[in-house]
C-alpha cells in the first residue's frame, strides 16, 4: 500500500487514494511527501487527497528515509519528474542488512537512474544520454524490483518487459491504480509489459484490504480456539490460504 502513495508525483493532478490504513509508515511516507511540498489532506480516517503540482524541494532527509522502506520507490518518479534527487539509505526495521536497497538502486541504472554517493547521501539523476532498458528478467520475483522498474519505465517513451515479475496482490494492487491513471500496462502471469505514456493524469482509487491483516486476525482466531468475523477484505488471491487453512482442518465459512 505504500507504493501507492508516491504515484502522485507521476502527476500534477489531485489523486484520492482510499482505504489507506493509518499506520506509522503511512503516516512517515506522507510527512516525507510534504517535505517535498506535496499538498496532503485526510478527508476521512482512511481517505487521503495527495496534489504533486508544485513540488519544491529535491532533498529526502536521509534520517526520514532511513526509516522506511517505502522511501526507495520515491526516486524514480522523483527522477522521471524533477531531474535528480538526493536522499539517504531505505532500510526500514534494522535486521542486519541493507534490505535489497543496494540492488535496487543498482538496477535503476538500466533505466537511466544513475546515481552518485555524497558523504552518507545519494544523489539520483537521470541519464539522458543512455538509451533506457527493454528487457528486464529478474532472477527472483522480487516486489521492489518489479515495482521500481515499472515507476522507471511508466513515464516517456520507454517499452519495457519484465520477466520472472512478482505477482503478489500487493503488485496488482499498484499496477491497477497506474492504469486508473492512464499508464499501460499488461500483464500476464509473470510477464509485464510497460508502455510509457507522455502524461498521466490523477485519479479516485480504493486500495486492496491488507491480506497480511486477514491472515494474522484469521491464524490468531485459529490459535486462540476464538470466533471471529472479518468483513470488508478483498477475496483476491487468496485460494493458497484458504487450502492452508483446509489442510490444518480449519474450520471457517466464506
Amino acid at each position: 500500500m505504500l507504493v501507492n502513495l508516491v504515484l502522485p508525483i507521476l502527476t500534477e493532478d489531485t489523486c484520492v487514494i482510499k482505504n489507506v490504513p493509518r499506520i506509522g509508515d503511512v503516516l512517515l511516507n506522507l510527512e516525507i511527501l510534504r517535505s517535498l511540498g506535496a499538498r496532503v489532506v485526510w478527508l476521512d480516517p482512511h481517505q487521503v487527497s495527495i496534489t504533486c503540482k508544485e513540488l519544491k524541494n529535491k532533498e529526502i532527509s536521509p534520517e526520514l528515509a532511513v526509516r522506511t522502506t517505502g522511501s526507495r520507490f520515491l526516486i524514480p518518479p522523483l527522477v522521471l519528474r524533477l531531474g535528480s534527487v538526493v536522499t539517504g539509505m531505505s532500510l526500514g526495521d534494522n535486521i542486519g542488512n541493507d534490505r535489497g536497497f543496494n540492488d535496487f538502486i543498482n538496477m535503476l541504472g538500466q533505466f537511466r537512474i544513475k546515481h552518485e554517493k555524497i558523504g552518507t547521501k545519494y544523489r539520483f539523476y537521470l541519464d539522458t544520454k543512455v538509451k533506457s532498458a527493454e528487457t528486464l528478467d529478474l532472477s527472483y520475483p522480487s516486489f521492489s524490483g518489479t515495482v521500481g522498474a515499472i515507476l522507471a519505465s511508466v513515464l516517456g517513451k520507454a517499452q519495457l518487459t519484465i520477466n520472472g515479475a512478482n505477482q503478489s496482490p500487493e503488485l496488482d494492487n499498484v499496477i491497477e491504480m497506474l492504469k486508473s491513471m492512464g499508464a499501460e500496462i499488461s500483464q500476464q502471469a509473470n510477464r509485464i509489459e510497460i508502455f510509457g505514456r507522455d502524461r498521466l493524469h490523477g485519479t479516485a482509487f480504493k486500495n486492496l484490504s491488507d491480506h497480511n491483516a486477514l491472515v494474522t486476525y484469521s491464524l490468531a482466531a485459529i490459535i486462540t480456539n476464538s470466533h471471529l468475523i472479518l468483513n470488508g477484505f478483498s477475496n483476491f488471491k487468496l485460494n493458497s490460504f484458504w487450502g492452508f487453512l483446509d489442510k490444518i482442518k480449519a474450520s471457517y465459512v466464506l
